[in-house]
């Protein structure tokens, strides 16, 4: 099961909201921001920052009181969005490791090399 911090989640809760607009279901700024309070909440309730997919989006579900149909807009969304994160953090993570061995070999960030 996939897990995911908090923090991460609450950053990407704006794009979450724009997917499920895009998918004709209405989320108001004071969704996204009960949301925000609820996934912190439940993460420190149960002691741990990082939370499954699955209970990210139950929720989710409850803070945002979506329609009856929109879960699987929410669970697109939300798949979506987790999937881009670790895209980014992978791309991340190699371009890190570029710069530390550019850096051990005496290189600095923007400094021409020969070819």
């Amino acid at each position: 099961m996939k897990r995911v911090d908090v923090e991460k989640i609450v950053d990407r809760l704006p794009e979450i909201a724009e997917r499920l607009r895009a998918s004709g279901v209405r989320v108001g700024t004071g969704q996204l921001v009960q949301a925000a309070r609820l996934l912190e909440t439940y993460a420190d309730l149960k002691g741990s920052k990082v939370l499954t997919a699955e209970e990210a989006l139950m929720v989710l579900d409850a803070a945002l009181s979506l329609p009856r149909g929109a879960l699987d807009a929410l669970r697109d969304a939300v798949d979506y969005t987790l999937r881009d994160l670790g895209v980014k953090e992978r791309a991340d993570a190699i371009t890190r490791g570029i710069e530390e061995r550019m850096e051990a070999a005496g290189l600095r960030p923007g400094q021409r090399v020969s070819k």
